[in-house]
């Protein structure tokens, strides 16, 4: 049966057909599909793999548990990892969900299995990072004004040649903004009001991208060394709410 996840998953995201004339026509977003999988990993993990990341990550658990965490969430309901694609090549990814705690709670039922095996794995090859990762989770303060938002901002990384003047200049394309714009789409239909993220203080892109679609600021903490910013950014008129059109008769 084809539900309406597949409908929001695999339709291809349309960009303004008010934009210049100069921009390609193979720019699309949409969700990833299991054979890019490997690549939107790689990307994930070149910007936020590296030992300088001190934050609490999973990504301390290696590149293979990555992917495997991926490919695990790939029939998630409450799971979304959407790609902007520029002539068929990844250039950004966002990923997101609609309910944190459904989505673990999915994950754990349809394939805890699975998971924990990959879990015994990472250990196995990473048992320091490994530990530490899981130290600092039992430690990790959850700040009140995320137990009211379910819907959470995972993870938007673009490519930094995706972002630079000359690219917007000669596509008309703000990647950033799209993949923001077909994110708060999905989470419109799905009924959420409002979406949390958080970002490093020194990243001015994000802080300001999220201020330009209406986020405030609601807390800031240290983690692991590292100041965060906590964001919640609305997300406009659900479906639900949207009032009844009627057209003259």
């Amino acid at each position: 049966m084809y539900s309406d996840r597949d409908e929001a998953m695999n339709r291809r995201i349309s960009i303004s057909s008010e934009a210049k004339a100069t921009r390609p026509l193979q720019f699309e977003i949409r969700a990833i599909r299991p054979n890019e999988v490997h690549a939107a990993v790689s990307m994930h993990f070149e910007f936020f793999g590296g030992p300088e990341v001190a934050r609490c990550s999973f990504l301390k658990l290696g590149f293979k548990f990555l992917e495997a965490y991926y490919r695990l969430n790939l029939d998630n309901p409450y799971f979304f990892a959407l790609g902007a694609f520029m002539r068929g090549e990844i250039i950004g990814l966002l990923v997101f969900t609609t309910d944190r705690r459904k989505m673990l709670k999915y994950l754990l039922k349809k394939h805890g299995g699975n998971l924990l095996f990959h879990l015994f794995a990472a250990f196995l090859r990473r048992p320091i990072s490994s530990g530490r990762y899981l130290i600092a989770k039992l430690r990790d303060d959850v700040p009140p004004e995320r137990q009211r938002v379910p819907a959470v901002l995972l993870l938007m990384l673009v490519r930094p040649e995706a972002r630079t003047k000359s690219f917007v200049g000669g596509t008309g394309i703000w990647v950033g903004k799209a993949l923001i714009e077909a994110t708060r789409a999905v989470l419109r239909q799905k009924g959420c009001r409002e979406c949390w993220m958080e970002t490093t203080v020194d990243n001015a892109q994000a802080c300001n991208l999220a201020r330009e679609f209406g986020g405030k600021c609601v807390g800031e903490a240290a983690r692991q060394g590292v100041l965060l910013r906590f964001i919640v950014v609305p997300v406009g008129e659900t479906l639900a709410e949207s009032p009844q059109r009627t057209t003259a008769a």
